[in-house]
């Protein structure tokens, strides 16, 4: 009896892992990214927000300072968290680790790697962070909404 309850709870587990594996986050920070999408999701990303952000923000103003505040805070964290996964994905597709992001918090260092994520040419094979992405600006990979292969 207790040998098929342990059974039952390692394999209730091991479900809950294989779900929890593909979520949306995982998606955003894993597999590759190239160039063009880089560059277009950060240039897309970043004015959507921001318009979309003054609409709201003047739409509030009227109703309260702090709920403007607050729209601006979300606002520079949903730019910041998708700046994140862009750059992860682009140094993965490059062949480097994601730790390299620390470096982008070094003053004229990061402009080197800047440059890197934007000019170097990613690997055309397959790599240990994933297959070679598509050459084409794909908006369901950059969003994350695509399925891992």
């Amino acid at each position: 009896m207790s040998n098929s309850r342990t059974q039952r709870k390692t394999r209730k587990n091991t479900d809950v892992l294989m779900i929890s594996q593909d979520t949306y986050i995982s998606r955003l920070f894993s597999g590759r990214i190239t160039r063009v999408n880089y560059l277009f999701g950060n240039i897309f990303l970043s004015t959507g927000v921001w318009i979309l952000a003054v609409v709201l923000f003047s739409a509030t103003l009227s109703f309260s300072e702090m709920a403007s505040f607050l729209l601006y805070i979300f606002s520079l964290a949903l730019i910041i968290f998708y700046n994140i996964s862009f750059a992860v994905r682009r140094f993965h597709d490059i062949g480097r680790s994601a730790y390299n992001l620390l470096w982008l918090l070094v003053p004229f260092v990061s402009l080197y790697f800047y440059v890197v994520l934007l000019f170097k040419s990613g690997e055309r094979k397959t790599n240990k962070y994933g297959e070679d992405p598509e050459r084409k600006l794909c908006i369901q990979n950059l969003l994350g909404i695509l399925p891992k292969r």
